[in-house]
């Protein structure tokens, strides 16, 4: 059966031209779409006057046995996808895909402050998918969150540096 990638629904036209399969590991091939956002543009580079260092944050989603699970996370990343375009101190952020993996979802974002990302982890829509998440059958317990700090000259933040960090300081979710 073919799965839809719920976030190439989102995605705009260009962010969809430009996603590529970048990461070709044992477990999975991933669909990474490329880091943008107000603060951040592919062609600029960084366009926020903040001087950082910024706030890096990445989760890997693996959802749960529920059948409802795919739903709901389609659901709650088309109102996700469009708050965080407007979140308080949001440079930019990017989602990917496991291909090969069943529900394996990871994002990437960067705010300007520690306090900005907190704001959009606590925002009602964040809590919203987190809760929904919470329960039984939703999310798999190997599910995780991690993040770092990022200077300028270091942006926009690899998937690999993401996916490693994830992998050495990432903690359970669910």
């Amino acid at each position: 059966m073919t799965r839809p990638i719920p976030f190439l629904r989102l995605a705009r036209p260009t962010a969809v031209v430009a996603l590529a399969v970048l990461s070709v590991g044992t477990s999975a091939c991933m669909l990474e779409a490329p880091f943008e956002g107000p603060g951040f543009s592919l062609g600029e580079g960084l366009t926020t006057d903040a001087e950082g260092p910024f706030i890096a944050a990445t989760t890997e989603l693996i959802l749960g046995d529920s059948p409802d699970a795919q739903a709901a996370f389609d659901e709650h990343m088309a109102v996700l996808s469009e708050d965080i375009k407007t979140a308080p101190g949001v440079i930019g952020s990017s989602l990917a895909f496991a291909i090969l993996q069943e529900g394996g979802y990871r994002t990437l974002t960067v705010f300007e402050t520690q306090e900005d990302l907190i704001a959009w982890v606590t925002s009602d829509a964040h809590t919203a998918a987190m809760a929904a998440f919470a329960e039984d059958g939703m999310a798999d317990s190997r599910s995780a969150v991690t993040s770092w700090f990022i200077e300028a000259d270091e942006m926009p933040p690899t998937w690999e540096d993401a996916r490693a960090r994830l992998a050495k300081d990432g903690r359970e979710v669910y």
